[in-house]
């Protein structure tokens, strides 16, 4: 079922698995990586009219480090967008899919560098991010929503 709506809720940040390596494969300073490892952002997903899909990131900010507090953006499954997942001032150009129960997007400009989120039992969601040969995982579990 390629049903995007079953990420529809909030979701708090539980767990990470090798976020910093991930993060310096990608080219993160030292002080950045410390602060976004030290970070729990809260995830929240809608759909909006016209079949949008909407995230919002709410997390602790740092203007020192240009780690935004709240990063948001709307794509359509096929259309080309810019997201920063991590909420640097780096945005990069996306094209996501929805494959069953995956949001999977790939690097427009660097196809090696892939974020996948899979929703597990419509209760939590992991993000899969790739660079190469470095994994990291991140687990969500849900805190409110519709679904």
């Amino acid at each position: 079922m390629d049903d995007i709506t079953l990420f529809i809720g909030t979701y708090d940040l539980e767990e990470e698995v090798n976020v910093n390596e991930y993060l310096k494969e990608i080219g993160s300073s030292f002080m950045e990586r410390k602060h976004l490892n030290t970070l729990k952002p809260t995830i929240i997903f809608s759909v909006s009219p016209g079949d949008n899909f909407a995230i919002i990131i709410n997390q602790p900010g740092s203007p020192k480090l240009k780690i935004e507090a709240k990063s948001s953006w709307t794509f359509q499954p096929g259309q080309p967008f810019e997201a920063d997942f991590f909420g640097l001032e780096t945005k990069t150009t996306y094209v996501a899919h929805i494959e069953g129960e995956k949001i999977v997007s790939k690097n427009v400009v660097n196809d090696a560098n892939t974020i996948s989120m899979e929703m597990v039992y419509q209760r939590m969601f992991t993000i899969e991010f790739s660079m190469g040969s470095v994994k990291a995982k991140r687990i969500f579990r849900k805190t409110g929503g519709t679904k």
